[in-house]
This record gives C-alpha cells, sequence and structure tokens, in this order.
C-alpha cells in the first residue's frame, strides 16, 4: 500500500513598510516604479544567488550576500526579507549548520512569489 502524504504550503505575509514607501514616492515622484523595479529585480538577483551559495555551502560570499540583500531591501522598506537575511547572518556568526539551512530556505523561499501569501504595508493593507 503507498500512501501519499501532502504538506503544507509554506506561505507568509512580506510586510514593507508604510513611512519607508511614502518617502520613497516623494523622493522619485512618477520614476517611484522603475526605481522599486530596479530594486526589486537587484534583490531577486541576490536571492538567487543566496540559493546557489547554500547549495555551494560558500558561508563567507553568502553573509555578503546577504549583507547586500538587508541593505537593498531596508532601503525600499521589505521588512520581512531584511529580517530574514539578518537572520541567515546570525546564523553564520552562531556557526549554526541547522539554523542556517532553515533561515537560507526561508530567504529564498521569499524570492519566490508563488510561497508568498501576500505583500503587506504596515497599515495592514495589501500592497
Amino acid at each position: 500500500m503507498t500512501e501519499t502524504l501532502t504538506l503544507p504550503a509554506k506561505t507568509e505575509a512580506v510586510e514593507f513598510d508604510h513611512d519607508v514607501l511614502a518617502d520613497l514616492c516623494s523622493l522619485h515622484g512618477a520614476e517611484i516604479e522603475t526605481f522599486l523595479t530596479e530594486y526589486l529585480l537587484h534583490i531577486g538577483r541576490l536571492i538567487d544567488r543566496t540559493a546557489r551559495l547554500l547549495r555551494q555551502g560558500d558561508v563567507a560570499r553568502l553573509e555578503r550576500t546577504c549583507l547586500d540583500l538587508a541593505e537593498l531591501s531596508r532601503t525600499i522598506g521589505m521588512r520581512t526579507v531584511t529580517q530574514a537575511a539578518h537572520a541567515v547572518r546570525d546564523a553564520i556568526a552562531a556557526e549554526d549548520p541547522a539554523a542556517l539551512a532553515a533561515c537560507g530556505a526561508r530567504l529564498v523561499r521569499l524570492g519566490h512569489p508563488a510561497a508568498i501569501e501576500t505583500w503587506t504595508v504596515r497599515t495592514a493593507t495589501t500592497a
């Protein structure tokens, strides 16, 4: 007899900081869409690099990538990604391979829109 186990989908809300987004809109005006698109594309590339570095076990380059990722995501108010990147760096600093695997998997999962339930702004509105 073969049994199939269906694992629950892992989803979470990605939270944005409303104040940061509002400031960016004021600063960039009509060019905000272009600005955010460039940042999101760069963040996506860094998350792809994170996945590769996790597979390769290249902790030194992974730490630098997560530092860059945290800075870029903080700049546009992507709180969840910023926190996840810091968690990977904390796991590296603690030399905790189990935490690194879990935190790294979460960070990579945040980079795949299909795994994200919603993107929310701090005011509890969906973005």
